[in-house]
């Protein structure tokens, strides 16, 4: 039941943001301006993208090394079958996957895993933030779209929260597991309330990177590193297209862009992607056309190259999508987690 109200919702919203950022569109302009790419810029592009993906995995391996060890294949790997499941499955279940997968290559709690995943997304959105304030100061204010300072300040807020938790749920974690398992057996069994609280415990754990300061630096660094990599990629694609911009448009961009991402949709990001495109390229003087074919061909970029890969990875693996949703069988013995 809660599934299939995350896919009412995530089609809702992607049919509602499609259809903003398709109304009106003239898909003369729109094919021209795809055609007239000039392809090697758009190759460079897709160059810097697998650097990102190095960055990303030595990233994650960085966090989960943090207490426990693994080869960068399986996180290379376990990343990549994750954001093929984003781009073909609702609700974001790619980072329940990757937690499941993780779990049976070395041994880890599921909890765990998420525990880890949490800190890879709460970088991400320090960095993105923190590359858009760049981004703004680089850019005139009467240029910057109305729906900035929205995103900017629910971001802000958003990442101040979940830090906030999660230094509560680390720094504290024996008050909090003791809380919530007093909390719980008000509500259920005493040893379901155990196994519940203790799955927070081992959440917890997972967030141990955030003890030790220069691993924690590097991280940061790493997350940082990558989303200047995405802009470099989003500013190549725009030599591609022959827009004159700087690199701050870029960033602010794919800043923007994928903060706006946050918000539920369909697999693929389909039409949150689109909307904040337009919004943030038009703002630039840049037509809806234009920026549609401009976000198609970025979205061409990563999503085929997520797709393809994280399939063989997938096939290499010899497990199957239903298989880590529906099915864990085979399960590392003695986790509840």
């Amino acid at each position: 039941m809660r599934r299939r109200v995350f896919l009412w919702i995530g089609a809702a919203s992607s049919i509602l943001f499609l259809y903003i950022a398709l109304r009106n569109i003239a898909f003369d302009q729109f094919l021209s301006a795809f055609k007239s790419v000039d392809v090697l810029p758009v190759s460079g592009a897709f160059l810097i993208l697998l650097l990102v993906y190095v960055v990303r995995t030595l990233r994650w391996r960085m966090i989960i090394e943090s207490t426990e060890r693994i080869s960068n294949w399986r996180t290379f790997s376990t990343l990549m079958i994750g954001f093929f499941a984003n781009n073909v499955l609702p609700a974001r279940a790619g980072e329940l996957i990757r937690a499941v997968i993780l779990r049976r290559q070395i041994g880890v709690t599921r909890s765990f895993a998420l525990g880890t995943i949490v800190v890879e997304r709460v970088m991400d959105v320090a960095a993105l933030v923190g590359l858009l304030l760049l981004a703004i100061y680089r850019v005139p204010p009467d240029r910057l779209p109305a729906i900035t300072s929205e995103v900017r300040g629910f971001a802000l807020g958003t990442l101040a929260l979940v830090i906030a938790g999660m230094c509560v749920l680390l720094w504290g974690k024996d008050t909090v597991v003791a809380l919530l398992e007093r909390l719980f057996s008000k509500i259920m069994a005493s040893h379901r309330a155990g196994i519940l609280a203790g799955k927070f415990e081992q959440l917890a754990v997972g967030l141990e990177v955030m003890r030790d300061p220069r691993r924690l630096v590097f991280v940061a660094f790493l997350s940082f590193l990558s989303w200047v990599g995405m802009a470099a990629v989003f500013y190549f694609v725009f030599v591609g297209f022959h827009l004159d911009v700087t690199p701050a448009v870029a960033a602010f961009t794919v800043s923007l862009v994928n903060l706006g991402m946050a918000v539920p949709s369909s697999p693929g990001y389909v039409g949150t992607y689109e909307f904040f495109m337009v919004v943030s390229l038009g703002a630039f003087g840049i037509g809806k056309a234009t920026a549609l074919a401009y976000g198609l061909v970025t979205r061409l970029l990563w999503y085929v190259f997520e797709v393809v890969v994280g399939f063989a990875c997938l096939w290499k693996s010899e497990l199957s999508i239903r298989e880590l949703i529906h099915g864990e069988e085979s399960a590392i013995p003695g986790d509840s987690g």
